[in-house]
């Protein structure tokens, strides 16, 4: 069971930062298979609105401090796990003449997120999906 946790807790990390990532770059289509139809329409408009305004987002994961399994449920075939991250994080947003508007570059932050990820049991795709984010 250890190895199965911390191979987990690998691929979580991993599904963190590439998430992050692909929605700072508005990229959809990383998006697509990594969260559930539901949370990528709100993805979506987020990137679409803050493209309209000519923005552009920046986050640098410095380090993932504590991430941690909280809850594991199974209703039929779906497995459920809710993960606790606490990152550290520098973030900042500039509008369209390069000017901060949200976040500070020089100064990381402390960012404490739990995810809820889901996947079939009974599918041949080993890949889980992010269905919720609660701050």
């Amino acid at each position: 069971l250890g190895d199965v946790y911390k191979r987990q807790i690998i691929g979580a990390k991993q599904a963190f930062k590439i998430i992050i990532e692909a929605f700072v770059d508005s990229d959809v289509e990383k998006l697509k298979p990594l969260i559930d139809y539901e949370l990528l329409k709100s993805f979506t408009k987020s990137i679409s609105e803050r493209e309209a305004r000519q923005e552009k987002q920046f986050v640098d994961i410095i380090s993932i401090i504590e991430l941690n399994i909280v809850n594991i449920s199974l209703n039929d075939n779906i497995a459920s796990v809710s993960i606790k991250i606490e990152s550290e994080q520098i973030k900042y947003t500039i509008d369209k003449n390069d000017k901060i508007i949200d976040g500070n570059k020089d100064v990381s932050e402390i960012i404490k997120d739990k995810w809820v990820l889901e996947r079939d049991i009974s599918s041949n795709n080993p890949n889980w999906q992010l269905v919720n984010i609660l701050t």
